[in-house]
């Protein structure tokens, strides 16, 4: 993955501001792994395996933390021959958020919305009073010469490959709403925000100077 570095610059200026904000400091950290071992179809598909038969290797599918068993959910990337990226919108599960809440919280919720959960029920959940961080790893599979939905598989040639023979680990930062955070709203939640924005917006040539080293990323003052 090429590192965005405007993207981390400002990552890193909220969690530190978070840092002045949050009234214990707490932040949760949880290793996502899977139950099981995965059943999807990439488990079944023949060209994956075939690849795998020729190279000598077998689906990467375990691994182990501190002398325990994790299983890691496998996911099809597309590539443009230098960076990998998801063919959706993210690698993460609609319920992946409800992990960073006690287990009656989550369960609460998800009996409590049904079909129409999603990411935001939890974030939103009274109990989310601090940020989390989601450790994910994946094995990463490459759809070659691009990403093809189930139907398209079904007409069209693809291949399949392994990438490598390690997970790749994956990091998802969540934040609570600033009312569950510090217990605010309405007129001073609008102070606070503007106290805390942070807004970057460069062109064409200041990114090109960026990756050149020609700039030294500064706080600037409003």
């Amino acid at each position: 993955m090429v590192p965005d570095d405007w993207g981390d610059d400002a990552l890193i200026h909220h969690m530190n501001g978070l840092k002045h904000e949050m009234p214990n400091e707490k932040f949760r950290v949880v290793l996502h792994s899977n139950n099981q071992l995965t059943k999807s179809w990439l488990t079944r598909d023949h060209k994956l395996k075939e690849w795998l038969d020729n190279q000598g290797k077998s689906l990467m599918q375990e691994f182990e933390v501190n002398g325990e068993n994790k299983f890691l959910s496998l996911r099809t990337v597309d590539s443009d021959g230098k960076i990998f990226s998801s063919p959706g919108a993210a690698l993460d599960s609609i319920f992946d958020q409800g992990l960073l809440l006690d287990s009656d919280e989550a369960d609460r919720i998800r009996n409590e919305k049904g079909s129409r959960i999603s990411r935001g029920d939890y974030i939103r959940s009274p109990e989310r009073a601090y940020p989390g961080i989601i450790i994910y790893p994946f094995n990463l599979i490459l759809m070659e010469p691009k990403y093809l939905t189930s139907k398209q598989r079904e007409s069209e040639d693809y291949k399949l490959t392994q990438i490598s023979e390690f997970p790749h680990i994956g990091l998802m930062f969540s934040f609570p709403v600033a009312e569950n955070m510090i217990g605010i709203k309405d007129r001073d939640l609008q102070k606070l925000n503007k106290k805390t924005r942070y807004i970057t917006q460069v062109n064409k040539v200041m990114q090109k100077q960026m990756k050149l080293g020609l700039w030294e990323i500064q706080d600037v003052d409003e």
